[in-house]
């Protein structure tokens, strides 16, 4: 159930960042991610964990982005910010909404 609802949730948020950034993931997955939210590939698949289904609609903005701008920098260096920033000017406040409250996000 929450997989197809964060499936359906998640592709327009996608289709409206990746040309922003100019990326293109090869493939988007929904799945179990044991213990983190989403990732990306070397090979440029971005995987999302079904969890996220349940986060408020701008934390998921921030989660899409996020993983997106692992595509062009793979790693979490002041330039992989910096293109987080670019998108997302207040993504602070997404990352201390999940710290507050994503090991509290259950079923």
């Amino acid at each position: 159930m929450f997989k197809e609802k964060l499936n359906s949730k998640i592709h327009p948020i996608i289709e409206r960042y990746k040309n922003q950034l100019g990326v293109n993931p090869n493939q988007i997955k929904v799945m179990e991610l044991q213990n983190r939210w989403a990732s990306c590939t070397p090979s440029g698949n971005v995987n999302f964990h079904w969890k996220c289904a349940m986060e408020p609609i701008d934390v998921l903005h921030y989660m899409v982005v996020h993983e997106l701008a692992h595509l062009i920098h793979n790693n979490h260096t002041q330039a992989f910010w910096n293109e987080v920033d670019k998108i997302l000017p207040n993504y602070n406040e997404q990352v201390n909404w999940l710290k507050i409250n994503g090991s509290g996000m259950d079923l």
